[in-house]
């Protein structure tokens, strides 16, 4: 059986420089599965408008879409990037946040929970609330969406593992007494912060021309690791690493990637 991960996170429309395609946390984790052996379940609104579109994506890497529907867009971002590798985000159109009715969509039985929001469809109140009652093995969340929409980090509780970047907040968390801080610094690396002290992360083999979904990459990467290989979460984290370049060929080889103006 393969390992089941649910991404709590919403489907996107990525607009990076003359390109406009599907996106978002869910279909970069499910690529990462397809190519690592896991595979991916996503809660998150959806957006009607151009619905069709993204779903045809994720079913692309065998992920599927739970909902909830949502009239409307879907979130649309425009991302650009310094020649550094550092990214800036641009929120364009969104959907209503989840409530706490949406737990009604996820299935059970995952092995492992990845909070990804990108913007604000996960209020930081749901985090804990979503790592108790999913009741994976391992859980982790990403900051993203929290320092962008938000402006302030979840209680964290319940997380095993938490990524935070350069791309949206100049000072790594604290890490919690039984979590990992991944603090990812784009093509300088990363270092992974614990009470017990810190690590560093090894710089990615090569850089990508476009890099959007990298840190999602990684924290897929990782919980694959983890529950296919029986690593523990840090030298999980340090192996993912080097899968990312290769996964993000992945995605442009199967996804098109239509002009913005087309």
């Amino acid at each position: 059986m393969r390992a089941r991960i649910l991404v709590v996170a919403s489907p996107t429309i990525d607009i990076v420089g003359a390109s406009r395609r599907p996106g978002g946390p869910g279909l970069y984790a499910a690529a990462t599965a397809s190519f690592m052996g896991c595979r991916v379940e996503v809660l998150g609104p959806l957006g009607l408008e151009g619905a069709h579109v993204v779903a045809e994506a994720y079913r692309l890497f065998g992920a599927e879409l739970l909902g909830p529907l949502a009239p409307g867009c879907p979130y649309v971002f425009h991302h650009s990037y310094t020649p550094e590798g550092s990214r800036a985000s641009l929120i364009l159109c969104r959907p209503p946040p989840l409530g706490p009715e949406a737990l009604g969509y996820a299935r059970g039985g995952y092995d492992a929970l990845q909070v990804s929001p990108v913007g604000c469809e996960v209020p930081p109140a749901m985090a804990p609330l979503l790592a108790s009652a999913i009741g994976a093995g391992v859980s982790a969340i990403d900051l993203q969406g929290y320092e962008r929409c938000w402006g302030l980090r979840p209680p964290l509780h319940g997380y095993a593992l938490i990524h935070a970047s350069t791309d949206d907040t100049q000072t790594p968390p604290d890490p919690p007494p039984a979590g990992a801080i991944v603090y990812t610094m784009g093509a300088r690396g990363g270092v992974i912060i614990t009470r017990r002290g810190s690590r560093s992360l090894p710089k990615p083999p090569r850089l990508h021309p476009d890099p959007t979904g990298a840190g999602d990459i990684l924290v897929t990467a990782t919980l694959c690791i983890h529950l296919t290989e029986g690593v523990d979460l840090e030298d999980s984290v340090v192996k993912a690493v080097s899968y990312v370049p290769d996964i993000l060929d992945h995605i442009n080889n199967v996804i098109p990637s239509p002009r913005a103006d087309g």
